[in-house]
């Protein structure tokens, strides 16, 4: 079987004090939900990744602590205190920012828009061009009033900006943002070896991975799964995650009869081994009034692993899944289609084994981690070489 380090990747070995360092920002260092930020900067092979943020975030901060790593937290006794002078401004000498110039910097890549203005802050004193990715709900809500001035702001102050899809890119389009200024780059997944790639098994097992929170969309799931199981008596629910929706979840599935099991937060090998053991990913994320599906990162290491993916085409869940044939998608929010779409996959396991193949072929071809980090890597350079230019 294969491991998590198939499809997550280890910190370096070295440290490769021979190449330029990027800054790699974020706020807090590192949301479990985030670990793809890691993957990312880790899989560089021409720049040495070095994370910076505020401070620690518990939950997947050991994906990274082997790395460089520069929190705001460790150079000083009062955050607070440290993060209000951080918006005035911090001058060159600054221990935080000394600390990051042992590694060579050549640019700053800050993950989410919201970042921008600290990220800023490194930036200017330090010199350096700054890039910002741009993943959901960084840019999901209407581009009015503050929300509005602060992504303009961040658009405004960013020497080049990532958006993880088409459909984000044309909410960076919509806010103002220069098309020569722009770049369409989704995150990329460690693909497993293909040898390690399971058949589909025929066991009707639907499997949810992710928070349970509006955004994902799982009322819209177990609505589905009443129908689904009264025509596939074999098809049960699984859902990998936690939130605040645990009890409203389970009071609904309890209410209309659904066979679904909660399986809580896993770590990230065992949401693979669960990916592995079931038909069929379900992902019907749906746009609310504050948030979006940026690309769908799950989804993309579900067709990894070889598993078609079946949900609801909502933000840029399309860039990340070819629809009709490594999943299928059916129209936001009409849980009707998605129990046909379900279905369509559980009873037909000829179906399902294609679809598989080709979620495999399609996640190779379009989102392996190597391959977006090299394109990743070229923006680098052009960003470094047109700042150097310019100063």
């Amino acid at each position: 079987m294969a491991t998590a380090a198939d499809m997550v990747i280890a910190a370096p070995e070295s440290l490769r004090d021979d190449k330029p360092g990027v800054l790699i920002f974020r706020k807090r260092l590192l949301p479990y939900s985030e670990t793809f930020i890691a993957n990312q900067a880790l899989a560089l092979q021409r720049y040495t990744p070095c994370f910076v943020g505020l401070e620690r975030h518990e939950q997947g901060v050991h994906y990274i602590e082997e790395s460089r790593m520069h929190l705001l937290d460790d150079a000083t006794p009062n955050l607070t205190l440290a993060r209000f002078r951080l918006k005035l401004g911090l001058g060159r000498n600054h221990p935080w920012l000394q600390s990051m110039q042992a590694s060579r910097p050549a640019l700053v890549h800050a993950h989410f828009g919201n970042g921008a203005t600290d990220a800023r802050v490194i930036a200017r004193a330090l010199r350096l061009p700054l890039l910002i990715t741009w993943h959901g709900h960084d840019i999901s809500k209407p581009l009015t009033g503050a929300f509005g001035r602060q992504v303009r702001q961040a658009i405004g102050i960013a020497d080049h900006c990532i958006a993880v899809s088409g459909f984000i890119a044309d909410r960076l389009r919509a806010a103002g943002c220069a098309e020569h200024k722009l770049s369409v780059l989704p995150t990329g997944v460690q693909l497993p070896p293909a040898d390690r790639v399971t058949p589909v098994p025929n066991n009707g097992r639907v499997l949810f991975v992710g928070r349970l929170v509006a955004k994902k969309g799982v009322t819209h799931l177990i609505d589905a799964m009443a129908s689904v199981q009264k025509r596939h008596p074999n098809a049960h629910l699984h859902i990998a995650g936690d939130g605040p929706l645990d009890a409203q979840l389970a009071a609904q599935a309890k209410r209309q009869g659904v066979a679904v099991r909660f399986l809580g937060r896993l770590s990230q090998q065992a949401v693979f081994d669960s990916m592995r053991d079931a038909c069929v990913i379900a992902a019907p994320s749906v746009q609310t009034p504050r948030d979006v599906e940026g690309l769908g990162m799950v989804f993309v290491e579900a067709q990894a692993l070889g598993r078609p993916v079946v949900g609801f085409a909502s933000g840029g869940i399309p860039d990340a899944v070819r629809n009709g044939h490594s999943g299928l998608l059916v129209e936001e929010g009409d849980s009707v289609a998605l129990a046909d779409a379900l279905v369509s996959i559980l009873g037909d396991a000829d179906r399902a084994t294609g679809m598989g193949r080709a979620a495999r072929d399609f996640a190779a071809g379009q989102h392996d981690l190597q391959t977006q980090s090299g394109k990743l890597e070229a923006i680098y350079d052009r960003l470094v070489g047109d700042f150097t230019r310019r100063d």
